[in-house]
């Protein structure tokens, strides 16, 4: 009778550490795409050029579901449409929201680091690797969204002089983009991050010892 009242207990926590899994993701998924809306609709605001929150909010994204990457840059992606639609469509969007896909998979690695944020030493690896994240992620971003400019966009030549041309064009419009982006972006993942996933799972331990 024991052997099978503990198979039960166990058979019991296992679906509900399921249940409150999946429970989260799904919490978590509505936060990023109202995250990911408000971001987009921010560039609606008046704002100083390229400084906007959508590094940020998908370094959010990647971070908050880093085992589901492809419905993290999804939601981005819905949350960018909304505001491109106010703003315009254009030729070189396929890159420019490519360039956002490199934010959640940098935010994922980011956020693999292991021991408590009370150490000194996992708290310099935490800002070392959110600061690689972030830089990473504007990095990715200028090199997508200035190659679609130079492959579509119909401005520069296609030779390996209008190549250079393009994207040293674009180095001054990059420096706001990256102050903006390591701005935002780094206290995003060493602050705002493990808030908000620790506010998603404090339900969710709350149902589990109501269930206990």
């Amino acid at each position: 009778m024991n052997l099978d009242s503990n198979s039960q207990n166990s058979a019991s926590q296992s679906s509900t550490s399921a249940k409150d899994g999946s429970a989260q993701e799904g919490a978590a998924t509505l936060l990023i795409l109202a995250l990911a809306i408000l971001a987009g609709l921010s560039r609606l605001l008046p704002h100083p050029p390229n400084v906007t929150l959508l590094t940020a909010a998908s370094l959010l994204a990647g971070a908050l579901l880093p085992r589901k990457l492809f419905r993290a840059n999804v939601l981005i992606l819905l949350g960018v449409l909304i505001s491109d639609l106010a703003l315009g469509l254009h030729s070189t969007l396929p890159f420019v929201y490519a360039g956002l896909a490199f934010g959640p998979l940098l935010a994922s690695w980011s956020m693999s680091s292991t021991g408590s944020m009370g150490s000194s030493s996992a708290f310099s690896q935490r800002m070392g690797r959110s600061l690689v994240a972030a830089g990473g992620a504007s990095l990715g971003f200028f090199v997508m969204s200035n190659l679609g400019v130079f492959l579509v966009g119909g401005i520069y030549p296609m030779t390996w002089v209008g190549l250079v041309d393009c994207f040293v064009m674009a180095l001054p419009f990059w420096r706001s983009s990256l102050i903006a982006d390591l701005g935002f972006g780094v206290p995003a993942l060493i602050w705002v991050a493990p808030w908000l996933k620790a506010q998603l799972l404090a339900p969710m331990s709350v149902n589990s010892d109501a269930v206990n």
